[in-house]
């Protein structure tokens, strides 16, 4: 377990394989678990602004993470006493946490089987491949062939502050292609009411200008629409995809995988 007591602004990066990635992570597994408790400054210092960004295989990733999976279950808390000294942005993704806006991040033909639990006070943003993701270049598909079954579980605790939450991207800014689903999403309230929620069976907070392509959700893994939803309205779905069972779902997952990749990979999805 990785318990930080701190009363710095920095931000805070923590991944399975590589904590901030700037290269090329390719084929590379996981089977460790992550296990994260924030202590905050008990003399009360002020750390407003820190991010803490936490990924299976990634946590921030610049670049490319591809043909990667993760086996490992990430635990994380930050409900600190006082409230009023921590302001956090918490990216949380079963590959990579955050892809940032200021550079071009590649999530390919990955796979999350670990499940996510957090317990927080803060803004939250869960995916079970991607916790956010911002790329405003339409003309490319950063995150694409992915597959989730982890479950994601958050708990929020006496906050206004927002949570997006969701199969396979919290954040959803920036196309994605080929993504399944089949674990299940779950937010769990305890005292407060006043949390804007963002989620999804595959986005939570979707954008009108953004793409979501062939992305395919197992039936029953929530219990509203694939697209992302508010406090006061849950959303359609996004049209054309459908629920399809788990198997349905590895069948043609398998497919793309093959059809991307040399006739070696055929077995990629088989464990």
């Amino acid at each position: 377990m990785l318990i930080l007591d701190t009363s710095s602004s920095r931000n805070i990066y923590v991944g399975g394989i590589v904590g901030n990635n700037e290269g090329t992570t390719n084929n590379c597994k996981n089977n460790g678990n992550i296990n994260i408790d924030i202590i905050t400054n008990r003399l009360g210092t002020n750390i407003k602004s820190a991010d803490i960004i936490i990924g299976g295989i990634a946590g921030e990733n610049k670049s490319y993470v591809v043909n990667s999976k993760n086996f490992g279950d990430i635990n994380y808390s930050n409900s600190p006493v006082d409230t009023s000294i921590l302001e956090t942005r918490e990216r949380i993704g079963g590959i990579v946490g955050y892809g940032p806006s200021s550079t071009f991040c590649n999530v390919e033909n990955c796979i999350n089987v670990g499940n996510i639990e957090a317990n927080t006070s803060e803004k939250n943003y869960s995916g079970g491949i991607i916790g956010y993701i911002y790329n405003s270049n339409l003309d490319v598909i950063p995150v694409q062939n992915v597959y989730n079954s982890g479950n994601i579980t958050v708990t929020t605790h006496n906050t206004g502050k927002n949570l997006y939450i969701a199969g396979i991207a919290g954040n959803g800014e920036g196309n994605l292609q080929y993504c399944f689903n089949t674990g299940k999403v779950t937010h769990i309230t305890n005292g407060e009411s006043t949390v804007t929620k963002y989620r999804g069976a595959i986005v939570g907070d979707a954008h009108s200008s953004t793409k979501y392509l062939d992305c395919k959700y197992l039936s029953g893994s929530v219990d509203f629409g694939a697209e992302g939803s508010d406090a006061d309205k849950l959303g359609n779905p996004i049209e054309s995809i459908p629920n399809l069972t788990e198997q349905q779902i590895l069948n043609e997952m398998n497919g793309i995988i093959s059809t991307h990749n040399s006739s070696s990979q055929d077995e990629w999805l088989k464990w």
